[in-house]
């Protein structure tokens, strides 16, 4: 029997298994595998995720909450990073992760999520996470604050381009991330700060809608070439402030920690720190720049 859900997938493959079987011998790097494959099952099930098969050296699991499949990708590669070795193999992984329709028949998941989530792990390079904005939508605030714009890639079939975000975990981010555990509500009180030029802008989660742009009905007016009446709005939707651009010239985001992203008639959400230019690449010295800083308070589990 079929059934339909929504989920997230992640894909955890481990990195050049190929080659310890050359280096290492037949029957130790496939005990080292063997280990590492039950590793990182043990830590997707103690995040609440459903181990859905082991290929090889891969491991495919989905879970209901995003935050869940954060937590297991961050752990997997903690575990990996701390000089755990398989049989004196030291061994890392690359780790995809997608929020997404999924199809469950006879224990095995098909369908868009595995199918996309599958494509960022094969984008992954050693030590990283990868996901995308429909994963980001799903994340509570503190754990999308550790992602970063990465690329854009054109899906197969579609013809516009889909940004896509890597999960930074390393040394403090990690930390934080386990500390995010701890809570079981993040949606609590936000709040958006938005500065250009002389003028300062505090959006807070009850502000119902933010309109950016050269008209004078838009709530921060930018005069500057290249930007539209009304070149972007900014939403708060799911406990984080989503940028929505509708510009003929489009947005340029880019956050403190990470790289520049180009939208047209697409979103995107905003953490942290940032710069934002619209209509043209940006640069430190523009001063047609807006700046935005976001605030997160959590909110600790009753």
């Amino acid at each position: 029997m079929e059934t339909k859900t929504e989920c997230t997938v992640l894909f955890a493959d481990i990195i050049g298994s190929t080659g310890l079987y050359g280096r290492y011998g037949d029957e130790q790097a496939r005990k080292a595998l063997s280990q590492c494959v039950a590793l990182m099952s043990d830590i997707c099930r103690r995040h609440g995720g459903a181990v859905v098969k082991t290929i090889g050296d891969e491991v495919m699991c989905r879970f209901k909450q995003a935050d869940d499949a954060v937590f297991a990708a961050c752990g997997i590669h903690c575990s990996l990073e701390r000089s755990v070795r398989f049989e004196g193999i030291k061994l890392a992984a690359h780790i995809g992760l997608h929020r997404g329709l999924a199809f469950i028949a006879e224990g095995d998941v098909y369908g868009d999520a595995p199918n996309v989530a599958a494509r960022m792990t094969a984008i992954a390079k050693s030590g990283q996470i990868i996901t995308t904005q429909d994963t980001i939508e799903y994340l509570s605030p503190a754990v999308a604050a550790s992602a970063r714009g990465y690329d854009r890639i054109t899906p197969r079939g579609c013809a516009r381009k889909m940004p896509i975000y890597q999960v930074l975990w390393e040394k403090e981010n990690a930390t934080r991330l386990v500390t995010c555990s701890d809570y079981t509500n993040m949606n609590a009180i936000a709040g958006l700060q938005l500065s250009y030029k002389s003028h300062e802008l505090v959006v807070t989660s009850d502000t119902p809608l933010v309109l950016v742009g050269r008209g004078s009905n838009c709530t921060l007016v930018v005069e500057a070439d290249l930007v539209s009446r009304i070149h972007a709005r900014i939403e708060y939707r799911r406990g984080k402030f989503v940028l929505i651009d509708q510009s003929s010239n489009g947005t340029f985001i880019r956050p403190s920690e990470g790289q520049e992203v180009y939208l047209r008639r697409e979103e995107m959400p905003l953490w942290g720190r940032g710069h934002i230019s619209l209509g043209r690449a940006w640069g430190l010295d523009d001063m047609d720049l807006v700046r935005y800083s976001t605030q997160w308070t959590p909110r600790p589990r009753p």
